[in-house]
C-alpha cells in the first residue's frame, strides 16, 4: 500500500470493524472505569504544564542565549536554571497518564505500540541525552547572562548539549504524537499500517503515521498550547520571582509573553480546526459543545493581554511617528493580580483541552471495542486502590510542602536584598556627605590662604 494514501484514511468511523474485539470478553479492569479516567486526566493535566515548558522552552532558551538581545539572554539564563526541575516534574507526572492509559485501553495501547515498537523504545535513548544535556547546559549557564560565557568555551560543550537536548525533546514529542495518533486510529487503520510496512507478514515496528493529517495537526496543536503555557510561565516568573531584574527586562518579558499568547491563539486554533476535520465520530451535542468551547478558550489569554497589556493608541502613534518598531513599544506594567488572571486563564485552557481530549479518545476507540470502551468488565482490587490513594495523598502533600518552601524562600529573598540595598545606599549617602564636608573645608582653607597671601605682600 502506498503510504501517501494514508493521508486520506485518517477519518474515523463508528462502523463495527472486522478486527474489533468484544469489550465484555476482555480481562476485567482493576478499578471502575470512571476512576481510571479521572486519574488519567488528572495526571495528563499535571504533566502537560511542565512538559509544555521544556518542549518549546528549551529550544527558545538555547536560541535566545545565542542570538537574542541582552534581555533574551537574561531570560535564557533564568529559564536554563529552572529546566532541570521542570523536566523532573514533567517526567514523573507523565508516568501517571501513561500507566492509566495502559489499564483503560489495553488492547488499543498494545497494538499501537507494537506497530511503532522501535521508535517507542527509542524514546528512552533520546530521553537520557536530553536529560543530561539540560544539566550540562545549565552548568554552563552559571556565568553571567550578558557575557554568555560557557564552561569549556573553546569547544562550547554546554552550548552543544543544549542544542542536542532541544533536538531530542522535539523528536520525543513527534514520537508520542504519532504513537497516540496510531492509538486512536482504529483497528482498520492498524491493518492498513501493517499492510504498508510488514515483511512476509511480520510486524516491523516502524509503522509511523507520518503522512497523516491527524498526526501533524495533533503535534502542531501541542506546539500552540505549549507556547501559551510558556507565556504564562514567563509572566509568572517576571511578576513574582524577578524583582532583582531591571524594568527594561520586565517590559521585554511582557512583550515576549504577549507574542507567545498570539502564537498559541493562531497556531492552536488552525491546528485544532484541521484536527477536527480529520474526525468522523459521533460525540453528541454535549461533546461537540465542549470541543468548540475548548477552541474558543484558546483566545482567553490573548483577550486578557488585549485588555491591560497593549499600549494605548496615542503611545503607539507617537512611536510610529518616531520610527520605533512594534516590539519597542512601552507596555503597561502587568501587576501581580493581572498576572494571576493570565495564569488562571491558561490553566483553564489546559483543563478544557484535557477534558476534550478524553472525550474524543473514548469516541475514537469505540470501533476497537464492540459495545464501547466503557463496557469492559470491572473487578475492583480495593486493596491496591486504597494503597494507591494513600500514596497519592502523601505525594500530593509532599509536593505542596516543597512548593510552599520554594515560594517562601523565593518571595522573601527580594525583601532581604532590598533591605541590604537600602543600608548600602544610606551608607553611601553618609560617605558622600562626609566627602562633601571635607571638600568644602579644604576649599575654605584654600580660599583663606589666597586671601592671606595678598595681604602679606601688601604689608
Amino acid at each position: 500500500m502506498n503510504p501517501l494514501n494514508l493521508l486520506w484514511t485518517t477519518r474515523f468511523s463508528l462502523a463495527t470493524s472486522p478486527f474489533a474485539v468484544d469489550a465484555t470478553s476482555q480481562p476485567p479492569l482493576p478499578a471502575p472505569f470512571w476512576f481510571i479516567q479521572f486519574f488519567k486526566g488528572l495526571g495528563f493535566f499535571l504533566h502537560q504544564i511542565p512538559m509544555h515548558l521544556w518542549f518549546v522552552g528549551t529550544l527558545l532558551a538555547v536560541a535566545l542565549g545565542v542570538y537574542g538581545c541582552t534581555h533574551g539572554k537574561t531570560f535564557s539564563h533564568r529559564f536554563a536554571r529552572q529546566l532541570p526541575f521542570l523536566i523532573a516534574l514533567g517526567i514523573n507526572f507523565g508516568i501517571v497518564p501513561l500507566l492509566f492509559i495502559q489499564v483503560a485501553y489495553p488492547k488499543a495501547f498494545y497494538n499501537a505500540t507494537i506497530l511503532i515498537a522501535w521508535p517507542w523504545l527509542f524514546v528512552i535513548a533520546l530521553l537520557i541525552p536530553a536529560y543530561y544535556g539540560v544539566y550540562l547546559y545549565t552548568t554552563g549557564k552559571k556565568q553571567t547572562p550578558q557575557a554568555c560565557e560557557y564552561l569549556l568555551c573553546q569547544w562550547k560543550i554546554p552550548l552543544a548539549a543544549g542544542w542536542v537536548a532541544a533536538g531530542c525533546l522535539t523528536l520525543i514529542s513527534l514520537i508520542f504524537a504519532t504513537g497516540f495518533s496510531v492509538l486512536v486510529a482504529g483497528s482498520d487503520q492498524w491493518h492498513h499500517l501493517w499492510e504498508a510496512t510488514n515483511v512476509a507478514g511480520a510486524v516491523t515496528g516502524i509503522s509511523l503515521n507520518l503522512f497523516s493529517l491527524a498526526f501533524w495537526s495533533r503535534w502542531l496543536l501541542t506546539v500552540g498550547l505549549a507556547l501559551g503555557t510558556l507565556g504564562a510561565w514567563v509572566t509568572l516568573d517576571s511578576c513574582f520571582f524577578a524583582d532583582s531584574e531591571s524594568d527594561a527586562y520586565h517590559d521585554w518579558s511582557q512583550r515576549f509573553a504577549l507574542l507567545l499568547a498570539v502564537g498559541q491563539a493562531c497556531i492552536a486554533t488552525l491546528a485544532g480546526a484541521i484536527y477536527v476535520w480529520t474526525w468522523h465520530v459521533s460525540l453528541g451535542g454535549l461533546g461537540w459543545t465542549i470541543m468548540l468551547i475548548g477552541l474558543a478558550m484558546l483566545w482567553i489569554p490573548l483577550s486578557l493581554w488585549a485588555k491591560f497589556a497593549i499600549t494605548r493608541w496615542n503611545t503607539v502613534r507617537e512611536n510610529l511617528r518616531n520610527g520605533v518598531r512594534y516590539l519597542n513599544f512601552p507596555m503597561q506594567k502587568v501587576g501581580k493580580s493581572q498576572a494571576i488572571a493570565l495564569i488562571v486563564s491558561q490553566l483553564i485552557v489546559l483543563l478544557s483541552h484535557t477534558i476534550a481530549r478524553q472525550l474524543l479518545q473514548n469516541a475514537q476507540i469505540e470501533n476497537v471495542y464492540t459495545g464501547g470502551v466503557g463496557s469492559q468488565p470491572v473487578d475492583p482490587q480495593w486493596s491496591a486502590i486504597a494503597l494507591f490513594l494513600v500514596s497519592f495523598v502523601g505525594g500530593t502533600v509532599a509536593i505542596v510542602w516543597m512548593l510552599y518552601k520554594i515560594l517562601l524562600v523565593t518571595l522573601l529573598q527580594p525583601v532581604e536584598t532590598n533591605a541590604e540595598t537600602i543600608v548600602d545606599s544610606s551608607t553611601l549617602d553618609d560617605d558622600t556627605e562626609q566627602s562633601k564636608t571635607i571638600e568644602n573645608a579644604e576649599m575654605t582653607t584654600y580660599t583663606e590662604d589666597e586671601n592671606i597671601g595678598p595681604k602679606n605682600d601688601s604689608n
